[in-house]
């Protein structure tokens, strides 16, 4: 599981982890952090999360499945049994502890999988 989010320069870094963390749970290990330049010149910092815990991605996908409709799920194929199931949460809300679809500005996460993705979501 990969969990990709952009702190802008009027957020705070630590809520935005608590955001990311309301999402998936305490996380044990700090982000991989870039800063990127926005359209007017302000610092971004893209901070990325990744997870190879056994089963814990898979919780996380069917809590998040239970919140969201399974509509707003992305799945991407790459081959007749592996892909990538993409969910996007709504940053700010996350930050409230609630979980809802996001397209502006959301933490974005990434499920690898292997095997029947129907089963998987199932």
């Amino acid at each position: 599981m990969r969990v990709r989010v952009h702190a802008y320069t009027s957020e705070d870094l630590d809520k935005v982890k608590r955001a990311v963390e309301n999402v998936v749970g305490v996380l044990d290990k700090e982000p991989a952090i870039r800063y990127l330049e926005g359209y007017f010149g302000d610092r971004i910092t893209a901070m990325e999360y990744e997870m190879r815990d056994g089963d814990r991605p898979m919780e996380i996908l069917r809590k998040l499945l239970s919140h969201l409709s399974i509509s707003n799920i992305g799945v991407e194929e790459r081959s007749k049994n592996t892909g990538v199931i993409h969910v996007r949460v709504d940053k700010q809300a996350a930050c409230m502890g609630e979980i809802r679809l996001g397209e502006v500005d959301a933490i974005k996460l990434e499920f690898s999988y292997e095997g029947d993705v129907g089963e998987l979501m199932g």
